[in-house]
């Protein structure tokens, strides 16, 4: 198999690096992205749907007022902001309808809007007969009605507590994703730093060790010891020079045998 050389070694280092950080970065940002959606769903739907509902109820207590008053005055004003305040109301039920997250929750509302409009037909059939100049028993109206009322408003405030249930639900699970998020940043954050270290080391290491062997071949040669040395393992760059340095060894010895050969002749002559 033919070894990498110097250059690749390092781009694919680089490369395994940049892998792992980037996949450091992806699971940062899916955690996140989760955690996000959480919070929004707690900030932008549940909060919402809390301060929806607070409106319906307030709407609705105001309307029960007002046509109280108005039969009890006749007077035609409170009538008009009776449906004036109606109009709003039924605004409000189906914006808080849009913001209702469970099928529960969908249910309850329905049942309530069902009562309202049940409250609302008797109220009409009571409006219209004061307008023809009829007579009302209020004590009979406010039994009828009664009921329908605390219907109305105790599926709201049964919506309510599950909105709150779910809010601290989601809440808790925030906490537990933050937490988890930075148990994973670290943890990534550590096995990222570790793979670098050994991509660094796993590059590094035979380059230096091959040099330094070198090195130490160079000097017994300044001390006249030609001995050829191992094929070094290492990049390519570094094998071949451990070739072409055993080549000068070979050379270097057979001219230091050479010199050795002539001298002795010369001396022999002499």
């Amino acid at each position: 198999m033919m070894p990498l050389t110097i250059f690749k070694r390092m781009v694919l280092g680089n490369v395994v690096i940049l892998l792992l950080v980037v996949t450091l970065g992806l699971v940062i940002i899916f955690n996140q992205t989760r955690l996000q959606k959480v919070t929004s769903e707690i900030v932008f739907q549940h909060q919402e749907s809390i301060l929806v509902g607070d409106r319906v109820l307030d709407s609705f207590t105001s309307l029960v007022k007002l046509g109280e008053k108005y039969f009890l005055s006749k007077d035609i004003d409170y009538y008009n902001r009776f449906l004036d305040v109606k109009v709003a109301l039924e605004k409000d039920f189906a914006i808080f309808q849009e913001l209702m997250g469970t099928k529960e929750q969908k249910d309850l509302l329905m049942e309530s809007f069902i009562s309202f409009n049940d409250y609302w037909v008797a109220f009409e059939e009571n409006a219209s007969r004061i307008q023809t100049g009829e007579a009302i028993r209020m004590d009979l109206f406010i039994e009828e009605s009664g009921p329908l009322l605390n219907i109305t408003v105790g599926k709201l405030n049964d919506i309510f507590a599950i909105t709150r249930k779910i809010i601290t639900e989601k809440t808790t699970l925030s906490r537990k994703m933050s937490h988890q998020i930075l148990i994973v940043t670290v943890i990534t954050t550590v096995l990222t730093v570790f793979f670098g270290i050994l991509v660094t080391i796993f590059n590094t290491r035979p380059i230096t060790k091959s040099i330094a062997q070198l090195q130490r071949k160079t000097k017994e040669i300044a001390r006249g010891h030609f001995e050829e040395i191992q094929t070094a393992k290492g990049p390519k760059e570094i094998q071949d020079l451990s070739l072409h340095f055993d080549a000068m060894c070979r050379r270097l010895k057979e001219l230091d045998s050479l010199k050795a050969d002539f001298i002795s002749h010369v001396s022999h002559e002499l």
